[in-house]
């Protein structure tokens, strides 16, 4: 099952809660050489010229391992405040709550889910530039 902490396309730290559009030019080239009977095409295709590899998709896994934010005297649940009760108590072990979701989220009430490590973190991206040599012999 999936927890998220904000409805899914709401998220205003990823492009106002929506991805990035997504564009991309490709590019053909090819020249017929007529050698009597024989037609000889030699073809260059060039997909995603620009090779811009756009996020496509990110993991929004939010609290699959089921943690919360339960610092013993603390009401609310920051990187530094997690750090410094890991350090008071090795034996406590909280999950990390990283800078970069920090800055998304702010700081968590007590009982808050915490969030993966890695959630919103790109998943997919656009192909990168490719590119394709053919050969057509007609006769």
């Amino acid at each position: 099952d999936l927890l998220h902490l904000v409805p899914r396309g709401s998220d205003k730290a990823i492009s106002n809660g929506r991805l990035t559009g997504q564009y991309e030019a490709n590019l053909s080239l090819g020249w017929t050489f007529n050698m009597g009977p024989v037609s000889i095409t030699p073809q260059l295709y060039v997909f995603n010229v620009l090779n811009r590899q756009g996020v496509t998709d990110v993991l929004e896994d939010f609290n699959t391992d089921g943690t919360f934010c339960n610092l013993p005297g603390q009401v609310a649940c920051t990187p530094s405040s997690i750090r410094a009760a890991n350090e008071a108590d090795p034996g406590l072990n909280h999950p990390e709550y990283s800078e970069r979701n920090f800055a998304r989220l702010g700081a968590l009430n007590y009982g808050d889910p915490l969030p993966q490590e890695d959630w919103g973190k790109p998943s997919g991206r656009q192909d990168p530039r490719q590119f394709k040599v053919a050969l057509k012999i007609s006769f």
